[in-house]
């Protein structure tokens, strides 16, 4: 899959998938909605575009809907 994006500090993409793990582990509310979208996939076929800050508190989401990116 082409994706084309514009990082600011690729260099930081460990860091965030650390993030990812933690709030997995110690926010069951985000783990709960990883779950749900991965069984039902809502967003499947559809294309979303847009400018946002990710963090690891949105960035779940992004990575259910969108599990090639990472």
């Amino acid at each position: 899959m082409n994706i084309d994006h514009d990082i600011k500090k690729p260099s930081l993409a460990e860091q965030g998938r650390e993030r990812i793990e933690w709030a997995l582990t110690e926010m069951p509310v985000v783990s709960a909605i990883h779950d749900r979208f991965a069984r039902q996939r809502p967003l499947a076929g559809v294309k979303i575009s847009g400018c946002l800050h990710i963090t690891n508190l949105n960035s779940e989401a992004d990575r259910v809907s969108s599990p090639d990116i990472l």
